[in-house]
């Protein structure tokens, strides 16, 4: 990634800065790839033991650590990748004690001490390591998914399954792709690492790719407290800690299938009244398989995974024609050790997917194959990691990734591009190509990553230090064509030709580009034997550009080019963390913590939108069809009713826009019951500041006069508001900024919530986990993913903030989810997931159509039908008060049976069988969305959730 034709002078002072902070500070808070073993070696009088060897081996570390305990008795291993673990305590004279099976996680703080007596022969005492449930140095609220717990509770093959088994996490059932809300936050709020590189996608928000489980030795899930070494996440933080080959051979091949064969059906008469089929999973197979071992034994280290998988599910809004996905998914990483002090380690990971049909998402192309397109994407994740032990005390660790990002679209069923017709009356899309075609996206990330840490002894108390600097450029590009030159829109009105738009195409270069700097300083700073201070600061400045763009030169115009355009958006910020953990008793099981954390919302390419230099454009006519072919020829064009061709982007941004933020606020309780046993109570308390939005200055709110009208959903009476007759002609200027209208007040979204959990280590063939969370999240603008980019003109008129405030899109003041597993006889494994939540509610009217729930109660008053609408075709508002419609509670259980036979050798062989939604509950998860005749549409159902289905699975380990 080269920066330097980039930068600029904003950039360059915030990276020396940042450089003159990183190199100046003592700097080692618990990696986020790694854990750390700490601990204190005492005599019998409890008097510290200097000079005592400790020695840190596990299959999961390259070689071995060796620390020497200090002048206080203590020692600390660092960098060390989760795992088992054996720590052995030796000193002449003295007894040595061997710790043996002592747990690790990733981004853990685990303390193993030990008591040595004095003795005369050689003796050595081997203890069973029982590693603290309770951690009792980090504030962060962080959660753990081990390789273990990954290959056995019931969940799909999907990292998400995954994820939203986590208390707070919760599916946000967004259609295009996975995407999670954590306690309230936004599906765009989350930060997504692979082995702490980010991967997020910084177009809109959500992870750039899927990931196959395989390739995963753990998930690391931070929902509160999050400390200052992350940025661009107001809702969580999901690390996923990749696996890593060995001194031995080792790999697994394993094979899925579900499908009609292994489906019941959970329609029931009601729904049979109202949609033809419901949800089923025509077809889930998943082919793959790990391989992994030694090149050099200690030196050099190789894994590999390959996944295959077809999918063709089908939905209830497009009923005889399956969605189909395919997906190829590999994973290849190398790691090594270049002397004692320095290692390495380098990944690829891959994605090919396509699906079809990819663009019907609801009702308004889904009885219309010739609209449908063939969507493609592909996915390259590069990432190169280098640490080094400057001494016991201080590490360097720097990271580089790319991330490429790319799609494109065929259309099948319409091999000879023929342009199709919108309807504004019914809001369906049919005939053919409605919009541009043959468009490719980059959307891609070069990120580099420079941290340094340390470790240090003051008195009574310890530092652990960690300063960093990150720099990052994405850039987002697309192309459009129309094939054939057909560059038109055409619009009918209930069937009738109403207008064409004529494009200024092909648009042959239209992007943005952001750059991204960033540092932090932290401390977990320990004093005396029971009180940690977690302190952070993190500084961020963020510039939005666009790069050179043309369009023109096709059928209509000619060809037009702007040249680079500097500084359009910038924002700084920063964000101060707090926390204090105070652990209780000797023997430290009890903890309690406390957080506040200011998160800043990242600035996202699609931000920038709205603001993007006017190229291309189009002009729109009335459409006099004059021989009544519905096919628009040149020359049936009409009265001009407006143009956006060439002309200067009069979008502007407020010189004072305050950068939305976050407050967020976490009190929570850990107490270990027993070796194996804890339970936790936090309370979570959020609110957004400084939400910004586009208003329309050219058409303020002063600018509208009420109206009465009749509600049709209830005959009772609603207001609308229409534009005064000295609007006609006045275009829209949307102006970016913190808005808060007199009379109307700011945008608000606050969060509430208690969360109980109670969780059972694996010990003994068993273990078990259970959460509780009960929330409330209200506001005025939602905060699902079509409600969050912050420029979709929520607050543009009176009408959107109809009906606007109540339970957010994504409230669900219900979750609780309880996951175990144990051992019955003859060595079977038995695993079962209950999660009840709460229906999400209805989401309002808003202008991102790609979400089937939204719109679902929209009224459209036609200017026909209101005498007062003058300027107006038509005005859309809220028929319903936001949260007066949810949908069903989901009740859910998931089970697993799983027979293992060991074959020998270190072979085995595992025959499984899930069976997902065990009780067979019909749930409506989407509604149908955009249909104005609401009388005989109003909340059908769009989706339901999957019938009880059985998937088998064999998996071979050697």
């Amino acid at each position: 990634m080269s920066l330097k034709p980039y930068m600029t002078n904003r950039s360059l002072i915030a990276l020396v800065v940042g450089l003159a902070l990183l190199l100046g500070a003592g700097t080692a808070i618990a990696q986020i790839n790694t854990g750390t073993i700490y601990g204190d070696v005492t005599d019998d009088q409890g008097l510290p033991i200097p000079g005592v060897t400790v020695t840190i081996t596990s299959p999961s570390l390259m070689g071995q650590q060796v620390h020497v305990t200090s002048g206080t008795g203590a020692y600390r291993g660092a960098q060390l990748p989760p795992g088992t673990y054996t720590v052995t305590m030796a000193l002449s004279g003295f007894q040595t004690i061997n710790n043996q099976e002592v747990e690790l996680r990733a981004g853990r703080s685990i303390a193993v001490n030990a008591t040595l007596s004095a003795a005369s022969v050689e003796e050595v005492i081997t203890v069973t390591g029982e590693s603290p449930l309770v951690d009792v140095k980090n504030v962060q609220t962080m959660r753990t998914l081990d390789s273990e717990l990954l290959e056995n509770i019931p969940l799909g093959r999907n990292y998400s399954d995954l994820i939203v088994s986590i208390p707070g996490v919760v599916d946000s059932e967004y259609s295009f792709t996975p995407a999670q809300t954590v306690h309230g936050s936004s599906p765009r709020d989350n930060l997504f690492n692979i082995d702490g590189a980010s991967l997020n996608d910084t177009t809109v928000g959500y992870i750039s790719t899927e990931l196959p489980i395989d390739m995963i030795e753990e998930v690391q899930v931070t929902t509160g407290g999050i400390n200052a070494e992350y940025g661009m996440a107001q809702g969580g933080v999901f690390n996923f800690v990749t696996k890593s080959g060995g001194n031995e051979f080792h790999g697994t091949a394993n094979t899925f299938y579900q499908g009609e064969s292994t489906e019941s059906d959970n329609m029931t008469p009601e729904l049979s009244a109202q949609i033809p089929e419901g949800t089923s999973v025509v077809k889930n197979q998943e082919v793959g398989g790990t391989f992994g071992g030694p090149i050099a034994r200690d030196k050099f280290w190789f894994f590999g995974n390959l996944r295959r998988l077809e999918v063709e599910q089908q939905e209830p809004f497009l009923p005889g024609q399956p969605f189909e996905t395919t997906q190829t998914h590999s994973f290849v990483k190398l790691s090594g050790q270049l002397g004692g002090a320095t290692s390495i380690n380098g990944s690829l990971t891959t994605r090919r997917q396509g699906k079809y049909p990819g663009n019907v998402t609801g009702f308004s192309n889904a009885d219309h194959p010739e609209t449908w397109n063939d969507f493609k994407r592909s996915q390259n994740f590069f990432l190169f990691n280098a640490t080094h032990l400057l001494n016991e005390s201080t590490i360097i660790e720097a990271k580089a990734s790319r991330v490429f990002k790319h799609f494109s679209h065929v259309y099948p069923n319409n091999p000879d591009f023929k342009v199709g017709w919108t309807d504004v009356g019914t809001g369906e899309s049919f005939g053919g190509l409605t919009g541009g075609v043959g468009d490719t996206l980059a959307r891609d990330m070069g990120q580099l990553h420079l941290t340094v840490t340390h470790y240090r002894e003051t008195g009574n108390s310890t530092h652990d230090f960690k300063a960093g600097l990150y720099a990052e450029q994405s850039p987002f590009i697309r192309q459009y064509s129309y094939p054939n030159g057909e560059d038109v829109q055409q619009q009918l009105k209930n069937g009738v030709p109403y207008r064409v738009n004529l494009l200024v195409y092909p648009i042959h270069k239209q992007g943005t580009m952001m750059d991204r700097f960033a540092f932090f300083v932290q401390d977990q700073w320990t004093i005396g034997d029971n009180l940690t201070l977690n302190l952070g600061v993190r500084f961020t400045q963020t510039e939005g550009w666009f790069q050179q763009q043309s369009a023109g030169g096709g059928r209509w115009y000619p060809k037009d080019t702007l040249e680079e355009t500097r500084d359009a958006l910038n924002w700084d910020s920063v964000s101060p963390r707090f926390g204090l953990v105070w652990a209780l008793g000797e023997e430290q099981r009890t903890s309690i913590k406390a957080s506040y954390g200011r998160y800043y919302k990242p600035m996202l390419n699609q931000d920038m939108n709205y603001l993007r230099p006017r190229i291309g454009g189009s002009e729109t006519f009335d459409w006099n069809d004059l021989n009544n072919d519905l096919v628009f020829q040149d020359g049936e064009q009409g009265i001009k009713r407006s143009s956006s061709r060439g002309a200067t982007n009069t979008n502007q941004v407020d010189p004072n826009l305050k950068v939305p933020h976050n407050n967020s606020f976490h009190f929570a309780l850990e107490h270990q019951i027993t070796d194996d046993f804890m339970i936790s109570a936090a309370a979570i308390v959020k609110k957004d500041g400084d939400i910004h939005e586009t208003i329309d200055i050219g058409r303020p709110f002063s600018g509208y006069q009420e109206v009465g009208v009749t509600n049709p959903i209830d005959g009772s009476p609603i207001s609308i508001y229409v534009l005064k007759p000295e609007y006609i002609g006045v275009g829209r200027i949307r102006y970016l900024t913190n808005p808060d209208i007199e009379g109307w007040g700011p945008l608000k979204r606050d969060y509430r919530a208690l969360e109980l959990v109670a969780q059972r280590r694996w010990r003994d063939g068993w273990q078990f986990s259970a959460a509780v969370n009960i929330t409330s999240a209200k506001g005025n603008i939602g905060n699902s993913y079509g409600s969050t980019w912050g420029a979709h003109a929520v607050y543009d008129s009176p009408n959107s903030l109809v009906n606007s405030y109540g339970p957010l899109d994504l409230d669900a003041p219900l979750q609780i989810k309880l996951q175990g597993t144990y051992t019955l006889p003859f060595d079977i494994i038995a695993s079962a997931y209950y999660l009840g939540l709460s229906g999400f509610p209805i989401k309002p009217p808003q202008n991102f159509p790609s979400d089937p729930n939204l719109g679902a109660y929209t009224l459209r008053y036609f200017k026909s039908e209101v005498p007062q609408m003058q300027v107006e075709g038509y005005v859309d508002v809220s028929g319903m008060q936001r949260g007066s419609e949810r949908a069903d509670f989901l009740n859910k259980i998931d089970v697993r049976l799983e027979k293992k036979f060991q074959l020998g050798g270190g072979k085995s062989l595992g025959i499984m069988a899930d069976v997902f939604n065990l009780t067979n509950v019909a749930r409506v998860t989407a509604v149908q969305s955009l249909r104005y005749d609401l009388k005989s549409r109003f909340l059908i159902p769009a989706k339901l959730q999957p019938p009880r289905i059985v998937r088998l699975g064999v998996r071979f380990e050697f």
